[in-house]
């Protein structure tokens, strides 16, 4: 009967077979990297990239912000020109933008002084300054350390508060189209105009009281000047009435003074009328 063991050669083969294999196993486990040392660079990886996005992102807001800034302040210069334009070269019938004693032509003097100088250096007014030019220096005064963005977007809203239209005069677009801003900027600057022209109506309404302003102004400059007229004219009547007070009164003195002569005549007349009646009457005695 054959024997079921196997060869004793067979068996040697297979266990040097096997101890091969875990030769090679235990090298290539020593020379390869950690599983944990794969996924830590993975990480530091995966950081790194996530890090450069954050950075990249961060840089593209700020330089849009600072685009978006420019782009408003390109905007907000190019308005401040073509109001101060328009209200240099204005001769329309409003006399409140034409009148250099008005209040708002002093508030636009000040407005401008603070966005184009900056705030006022002193505190005290320049020698020999003239009424008009202290009041003006004043308002400049009284605006403290405002910004010039502040000073700018005033001058163009105390204009909008007299007058609805200017930006529609072409004025102000001759000012569009000397100035030397970019496509983009030309517009923005135009988009920015006809958004505030097409208003809604609430905004319509709460400003049509300022339209009516200019000619309120207008009738109250003619009044002025109506008050001021008649004024010099009681001043006239009283220097008038004054003098011939006077003179009827050295007049009334002199006349006093002949009936007292006169007065005193008589009365040496009848004293010597008397004297003599006396006389006679002894005579012819």
């Amino acid at each position: 009967m054959p024997s079921l063991a196997p060869p004793a050669s067979l068996f040697s083969s297979i266990v040097s077979q096997a101890s091969g294999v875990q030769t090679a196993r235990t090298r290539l486990l020593s020379t390869a990297p950690s599983l944990r040392d794969v996924f830590e660079d993975v990480d530091d990886v995966e950081a790194a990239d996530l890090h450069s996005l954050s950075s990249s992102s961060s840089h593209a807001a700020s330089t849009a912000h600072s685009h978006s800034t420019c782009d408003s302040c390109a905007q907000l210069e190019t308005e401040f020109a073509g109001a101060v334009l328009f209200v240099e070269s204005y001769q329309g019938p409003h006399r409140i933008l034409t009148q250099e004693n008005s209040s708002p032509k002093k508030d636009f003097y000040a407005y401008y002084q603070q966005a184009t100088v900056g705030p006022c250096p002193t505190t005290t007014p320049p020698t020999g300054l003239s009424k008009l030019e202290l009041s003006k220096w004043e308002r400049w005064r009284n605006l403290g350390n405002m910004t010039r963005q502040e000073a700018m977007k005033r001058y163009a809203t105390a204009l909008d508060n007299l007058v609805d239209d200017w930006r529609r005069s072409a004025n102000l677009r001759s000012v569009h189209r000397n100035n030397s801003m970019g496509a983009s900027e030309v517009s923005l600057a135009r988009s920015v105009s006809d958004a505030g022209s097409a208003a809604p109506n609430r905004r319509k309404r709460s400003t049509s009281m300022f339209e009516r302003l200019p000619r309120i102004y207008d009738e109250l400059g003619e009044l002025q000047d109506r008050v001021e007229d008649e004024g010099k004219k009681r001043d006239e009547l009283e220097a008038h009435l004054l003098h011939f007070t006077r003179d009827n009164r050295s007049m009334f003195n002199e006349q006093l003074q002949q009936v007292e002569q006169i007065r005193n005549s008589l009365a040496s007349l009848v004293k010597n009328l008397e004297e003599d009646v006396v006389q006679h009457s002894t005579e012819l005695q």
